[in-house]
């Protein structure tokens, strides 16, 4: 286990020394990172609702984040998920923390993973599934990820070439192989102990998976989040979600059922960037002005939680 002392930071620059890991105390200083908006967004499936957004730094000595590169050489992060009924992922947001890019040009990039948890090793003594075979991967320059405290100005959306069926666990993350060691990343994490599920992040190094929370001694959840298409969901996996949007396709109009109280309604573009806002309660949105194509709704509940869905316009 690597246990460190641990501060929250915008930005700080990462080590490039290796080290042995070794035990120690982690500590808390600083204030974390306030938001604009009321809470941490959500996605149909996934538990990071009403967290505070954090970067943990490794010390100095060593340097760099827990949820990315540092100077133990941490190759890759990933969040696991477990959907509540089979559906097709479309696209993955992530919500980076901080990036420092200390050489010229394009040095550094990232991959974006879609593993299947279907691989054996030992986990704290005992055999358990990892993340084994990349379903999909994309690689993205460090220079085009964005880095902000605003979650809708920091998102990186990345859009699957095709729709993924899922019904069974699997993991979302970003691989640093690429990355220049003079340059660094990390993606937001809840405040320890602010999990639904404990170990459900991991992390990959010297080529084995362990969870976060045995290598760091941090119960956290990674800024990582699926879009679901659950329009070909049966009629009793529907029954069991948060929420269902019809019609989909749509001409002019989206209506939502939900078992929440709805704070906001926004339509996205494939890139993240918002097209449409409705605040209240009404669960009835007018999409007649936008261009056929297919969009993202981000639906806010009023406990702070926010809920991904594509759909599609026709005319």
């Amino acid at each position: 286990m690597r246990k460190f002392f641990a501060s929250i930071v915008f930005i700080a620059a990462a080590g490039s020394a290796w080290a042995q890991k070794t035990a120690g105390q982690i500590g808390i200083s600083g204030q974390p990172i306030q938001r604009n908006d009321k809470a941490v967004l959500d996605t149909v499936f996934n538990g990071f609702e009403n967290y505070t957004p954090v970067v943990y730094t490794v010390p100095d000595d060593t340097g760099g984040y827990v949820s990315g590169s540092n100077g133990y050489g941490d190759q890759a992060k990933v969040q696991e998920f477990l959907p509540a009924a089979s559906c097709f992922l479309t696209d993955v947001i992530y919500w980076f923390g901080t990036k420092v890019k200390n050489t010229g040009g394009d040095t550094s990039s990232v991959i974006l993973n879609y593993y299947r948890k279907d691989s054996i090793q030992l986990v704290n003594g005992a055999g358990a599934f990892v993340p084994g075979t990349i379903v999909v991967s994309d690689t993205v320059k460090l220079s085009d990820i964005p880095i902000d405290a605003d979650f809708d100005l920091g998102m990186y959306v990345w859009n699957l070439p095709g729709p993924e069926f899922i019904d069974v666990r699997h993991c979302l993350g970003f691989d640093m192989s690429l990355m220049n060691n003079r340059d660094s990343i990390a993606i937001y994490t809840s405040t320890d102990g602010q999990t639904l599920t404990a170990d459900r992040s991991w992390e990959k190094w010297q080529n084995k998976w362990n969870t976060i929370d045995n290598a760091w001694g941090l119960n956290i959840d990674l800024a990582i989040f699926p879009v679901y298409d659950i329009a070909n969901a049966s009629l009793e996996e529907a029954n069991s979600l948060p929420f269902h949007i019809y019609p989909n396709p749509t001409t002019d109009r989206i209506t939502v059922h939900a078992d929440f109280m709805l704070a906001s309604m926004r339509v996205m573009d494939l890139n993240g960037k918002t097209l449409l806002v409705q605040k209240g309660a009404q669960n009835s949105l007018n999409v007649a002005q936008l261009a056929e194509g297919i969009y993202i709704l981000n639906l806010e509940s009023t406990a702070g939680a926010r809920h991904f869905v594509r759909f599609v316009v026709k005319h």
